[in-house]
């Protein structure tokens, strides 16, 4: 038998468990894992104790009554430790999901344990489900085999595509917060594109992305353009990636500043913006599209969108992120027809910076994927339209943040003392004017701006705002 050295101190050698799950088959590969599962046959609770104890790692208890998992949080890592799950480690083993996950190590010998043939479908690099009941028991599975081929550059065999074809449906029975976790993995990895194909293919990216009580004319709009705009979402995410690569291995630089990158967690929403607006008309490809009631319909979009993100349970910020990325992508196009002239020196594009907040350059990233999954652009265009984001990004990066970081030129002290304005919520609108002249470059400094606001005054009492 195969022996392996799991480098877990302090696990009690009176009892028989094992390791078990995702956790051996990273050992097996050379990988360090943060979480290892551990099963017992035994008493759970007191093994769990004596882990406990033993390493001075901090106990919590997880689960229903039957079900209980037993945490143990260490500084580098955490044991989750249960019950068998079956009379044997065999039967447990014929339980799990994948053949790679239903290997198993001895923990007083050693040993690994596979009765399913782990060991080969893992140095052949194949994703193989365990059972054909596999994912009728617990259909975030399905999601999670294409986590796992996209992780580990694997290949989810034919038998197992067609089971997660057949099963595709079922995916609506997991909770939210499990789709979430398992779908962003897989965004995150630099190479999802293909396995987001197979995934479209077995029905499962769609099942994964639409409610089955949509109303009707919806899904008849789905049904008649859903493949063209799953196509240009997975291209965009394809464009996505190679961007993320060429700026991480500094094979794209913008003009005179190289160090624009792209954060795993930032990407992968960036992805999921891509998947989500296969819903709505991409600005590059909406004219593509019929008139519809649908594309007519603001309000529903948005809709779809909340409806999708209370379904993954994203968080405020993944949701604002997503939602910029949205609101913002087609700007960059508006401003790419302005003329170069009077582009840097134009208040539109300020406000596209303030608009997107700290993400414009993943709002500018985005538009320049969306522009290149277009497959009516020509060539020209594109090329054209890829020069001028990394005008913008350079802009953006060493002229706009440069002058941002500065502090303003007038405060509302100086409303009060220069021109006697009583303090309210105008001061706002006022302080915004002058701040917007100053990134723009119009305003360089304090005098400038005590020349100019006599004209903001006059024009907001005009106005009839003061």
């Amino acid at each position: 038998m195969v022996s392996v050295d799991i480098q877990i101190k302090g696990l009690p050698q009176d009892a028989t468990a094992y390791l078990v799950g995702g956790s051996v088959r990273d050992v097996i590969l050379g990988h360090t894992p943060t979480d290892y599962d551990i099963a017992v046959a035994g008493n759970v609770a007191t093994y769990a104790h004596k882990v406990s104890q033993s390493t001075g790692g901090k106990l919590v208890v997880l689960g229903k009554a039957h079900q209980k998992v037993f945490r143990i949080i260490l500084n580098d890592r955490v044991l989750d430790i249960s019950a068998l799950n079956g009379p044997t480690i065999g039967e447990d083993l014929k339980n799990r999901d994948f053949t790679i996950n239903a290997l198993a190590i001895d923990i007083r010998a050693g040993q690994i344990i596979d009765h399913l043939g782990g060991l080969d479908d893992l140095h052949a690099k194949k994703v193989k489900i365990v059972s054909e009941h596999a994912f009728k028991n617990d259909p975030i599975r399905m999601l999670r085999a294409f986590r796992i081929a996209t992780e580990f550059n694997f290949e989810i065999t034919m038998p197992t595509l067609n089971a997660i074809r057949a099963s595709a449906h079922l995916i609506h029975r997991s909770a939210g917060e499990r789709i979430r976790t398992e779908l962003l993995k897989m965004l995150c990895c630099l190479d999802a594109y293909p396995y987001l194909c197979q995934m479209a293919q077995t029905r499962l990216l769609p099942a994964l992305l639409f409610d089955f009580d949509l109303r009707q004319e919806l899904s008849e709009f789905l049904q008649q353009y859903g493949k063209n705009m799953f196509r240009h979402a997975l291209a965009t995410i394809r464009h996505l990636e190679q961007t993320a690569t060429a700026l991480n291995d500094r094979l794209l630089k913008i003009r005179n500043f190289p160090e624009i990158t792209i954060p795993n967690q930032h990407l992968s929403l960036l992805k999921l913006t891509a998947l989500l607006t296969a819903v709505l008309p991409s600005p590059a490809f909406e004219h593509q599209l019929p008139t519809h009631d649908y594309c007519n319909d603001a309000q529903a979009p948005g809709k779809q969108l909340t409806l999708m993100a209370n379904r993954l349970k994203l968080s405020n910020k993944e949701r604002k992120l997503i939602t910029i990325i949205i609101q913002n992508r087609s700007k960059p196009r508006y401003l790419f027809n302005l003329s170069p002239k009077s582009l840097y020196v134009d208040l539109t594009l300020i406000h596209f910076y303030l608009d997107c907040h700290q993400f414009a350059t993943l709002v500018m990233l985005y538009a320049l994927a969306d522009q290149e999954a277009a497959v009516n652009s020509a060539n020209n265009n594109r090329h054209h339209f890829s020069q001028f984001i990394q005008e913008l990004l350079h802009h953006y990066h060493q002229v706009y943040l440069a002058r941002l970081k500065k502090p303003p030129l007038i405060e509302g002290d100086d409303l009060i003392k220069f021109f006697g304005l009583t303090p309210s919520p105008l001061f706002k609108t006022i302080l915004s004017r002058i701040e917007e002249l100053r990134l723009v470059g119009q305003l360089k400094n304090r005098e400038q701006a005590l020349q100019v606001l006599p004209g903001i005054i006059s024009e907001l009492r005009q106005a009839g705002t003061m």
